[in-house]
């Protein structure tokens, strides 16, 4: 639910022509958001020894859907002006 709700605003960010820098927060807190959820998911990765590696694997595509996201949002701002 809150990952929906970052990905919408970075949505809105985009329509509003935010600075590009703001893709990297949205994909840090998205990353940070897909470990820690369903509860107990980050203990369960941390039992396993694989909680850093998988935070580290799963920045990047993070960060390609942030930016898709953010497109996305960029474009429908400059088609809807």
């Amino acid at each position: 639910m809150l990952g929906t709700f970052a990905l919408i605003g970075l949505f809105v960010a985009g329509v509003w022509h935010a600075p590009l820098w703001i893709i990297v927060p949205f994909a840090v807190l998205n990353t940070f958001i897909g470990a820690h959820y369903p509860a107990g998911k980050a203990l369960q990765l941390k039992e396993h020894g694989i909680y850093w590696r998988t935070l580290i694997v799963s920045s990047p595509p993070q960060l390609i859907v942030a930016g898709l996201i953010f497109a996305i949002g960029y474009g429908a701002g400059l088609l809807f002006r």
